[in-house]
């Protein structure tokens, strides 16, 4: 039976507008079924992705017709779906722009085995049972480490998407309209402030009754949680010394308070952390991420390890820095902030500042070099610290469990706990830290 249209998915385009792998299988995949007459037209779908921090030359729909017509297939046999920037956008967008207008019910969806199982459930899902959808497999065009962080985020969130749609009835495209209009980052119909709360040092234990220097810090986390709650952020930074004792259950004890919160929480570790244990802990939560970057509202946040093993001072990794340099590069047109957990200019506390990041200068070397850089988001000082290095604002967070005394060289801490809220729009990020006094 002859299909009315073949769908095929993006699968990512360069800064130069040059389809990445996965595209390029997928449209190769399009082509021997269009020459084999299982349809007579081709719908290519896709912006480009929401997470990219920069805008390529042309669009992945675009792209593709380019390189249909270069395996001769008709342009005019060609529908462009130039809206969506996720597989959500791919089905919703695909349904009311092309395939509504025109009648059609019976497609076939091209896409990488990855993929598969998400695009299906998503296809199926927004466009209901009036319609018949097939699917047909491409290569991956991913091998090695790249495929296996592909396949584990589409696990990811594939999860989440039943979450969110378990209660929405399938092919209820008022419902789905409804959701992307206030809840997705990529398709808000009235974009406001994101706000974001950084939360910083909690410094957790297995037991509820450990104490750091005479202070609960477990205690002080949780009252630090009901006033997020209340708060009601649309993500969290955690930006590192999660744990004081690196146990299982620490990392436990945080995670499950973020899966309550249902927030979705990006996070770095600090020079107290086990990266492993806290990896692992992490993995089966449901709204804690590790990312290297997260793009919203037209900003791009960049996020490093600065964990040096056995010191509680900080150092950048080889590594880190190539990431560093790689991202911005890719960044070097999009307002960037980096979040790490050492402060990489002193912040005037002797006490913490012999504990700063120990490569600052090769870190400032690379970011002096791209005046994109305006925001630097960091834990570790136990303390609200604003600071200007050149055109890059510093912003601190006080720490959850207590502060240090501004200025002392001792160890003299002060009975507060709080965190820092950033308000990001398009053209700015305005922080403002929150500090309350407690008594153990």
């Amino acid at each position: 039976m002859e299909s009315d249209a073949i769908v095929v998915l993006g699968g990512g385009i360069d800064a130069e507008g040059n389809l990445r792998g996965p595209s390029q299988c997928r449209i190769k995949k399009a082509v021997q079924l269009f020459k084999k007459g299982m349809a007579k037209h081709i719908i290519v779908s896709s912006k480009w992705s929401m997470i990219l921090n920069y805008e390529p030359k042309a669009t992945i729909a675009e792209a593709m017709q380019k390189a249909l017509i270069e395996q001769e297939i008709p342009k005019d046999n060609i529908y462009l779906e130039n809206l969506s920037k996720d597989t959500i956008g791919n089905a919703y967008f695909t349904l009311t722009e092309i395939l509504k207008p025109k009648n059609w019910e019976n497609i076939i969806v091209v896409t990488s085995h990855f993929h598969k199982e998400r695009a299906e459930y998503l296809f199926k899902k927004i466009l209901g049972p009036k319609y018949h959808i097939r699917f047909e497999i491409a290569d991956d065009g991913l091998s090695g480490e790249d495929l296996e962080k592909h396949r584990s985020l589409e696990k990811e969130l594939l999860k989440k998407h039943k979450k969110a749609f378990g209660d929405i009835l399938d092919g209820d495209i008022e419902s789905f309209k409804k959701w992307m209009d206030e809840f997705h980052p990529a398709y808000l119909k009235n974009p406001k402030a994101i706000k974001i709360i950084q939360i910083s040092d909690t410094h957790l234990f297995k037991n509820d009754d450990n104490e750091l220097l005479s202070v609960k810090s477990n205690a002080r986390f949780l009252e630090t949680i009901d006033r997020v709650r209340e708060e009601a952020p649309d993500y969290l930074f955690i930006t590192g010394d999660v744990s004081q004792d690196e146990t299982t259950e620490s990392y436990q004890k945080l995670a499950a308070s973020i899966d309550q919160l249902k927030i979705n929480s990006y996070w770095i570790p600090g020079n107290h952390d086990d990266i492993e244990t806290m990896r692992a802990a992490f993995r089966e939560a449901d709204y804690l991420h590790e990312v290297e970057q997260l793009t919203l509202s037209e900003w791009n946040f960049i996020f490093l390890n600065s964990k040096l093993d056995n010191s509680a001072s900080g150092l950048l990794s080889p590594d880190e820095l190539n990431k560093l340099r790689r991202l911005l590069h890719q960044s070097k047109t999009t307002k960037t902030a980096i979040v790490i957990h050492h402060h990489p200019v002193p912040v005037g506390t002797p006490l913490i500042d012999q504990y700063i990041l120990e490569n600052k200068q090769a870190f400032w070397d690379i970011v002096d070099k791209h005046q994109n850089v305006t925001l630097i988001l960091c834990g570790h000082v136990h303390g609200d610290y604003t600071i200007k290095h050149n055109n890059v604002t510093i912003e601190c967070s006080p720490a959850t469990c207590f502060q240090w005394k501004k200025g002392t060289k001792a160890l003299v801490n002060e009975k507060s706990t709080g965190y820092k809220k950033h308000l990001v729009t398009k053209d700015s990020i305005s922080s403002e830290a929150v500090i309350w006094n407690f008594h153990d």
